[in-house]
């Protein structure tokens, strides 16, 4: 049995997020196209206030109820900045800085790497991570490893 929270769109995808009453309220997230044999029950839950804001500030279905979120901090170059600033790429997205050459860094809060990665890797080369460096080295090891494999 399963306990709703939500149902979100990430990246194009529809999924509900949950919590699993037989692993003892364990968060769990589904892709909506594979639910199916879907019987309502007519009982009541309080969801608490810290997994609502983890809910409500996720960046995509990477996020990791388990960890508390860290700052990451990205410098937008001028080309895409405007894109960003229009829709931001995170609910807890805040611009940090401005430069006359139209680039700007923006701070996110994230609980995964994954919940950016696969957006920073999208708009490269005009995004950089600036902190936190384990996050920046992850990305160029594995596009080095990429490149490793394709120039053999």
């Amino acid at each position: 049995y399963l306990k709703p929270l939500k149902i979100v769109n990430y990246e194009g995808f529809w999924y509900l997020i949950c919590l699993d009453i037989k692993s003892k309220d364990k968060l769990k997230k589904y892709y909506l196209k594979n639910i199916s044999n879907i019987k309502l029950l007519s009982t009541n839950f309080n969801v608490e206030t810290k997994l609502e804001e983890l809910l409500e500030n996720s960046t995509s279905i990477w996020f990791n109820e388990r960890k508390e979120p860290y700052e990451v901090k990205i410098n937008i170059s001028k080309e895409i900045s405007k894109y960003i600033k229009r829709k931001p790429i995170s609910p807890t997205q805040s611009i940090e800085s401005i430069y006359e050459d139209g680039s700007i860094d923006i701070i996110i809060h994230i609980t995964s790497d994954m919940e950016i990665m696969p957006l920073i890797k999208y708009w490269l080369p005009h995004m950089t991570v600036m902190e936190p460096q384990t996050l920046d080295i992850k990305i160029r090891n594995e596009l080095q490893g990429y490149l490793d494999t394709t120039n053999k």
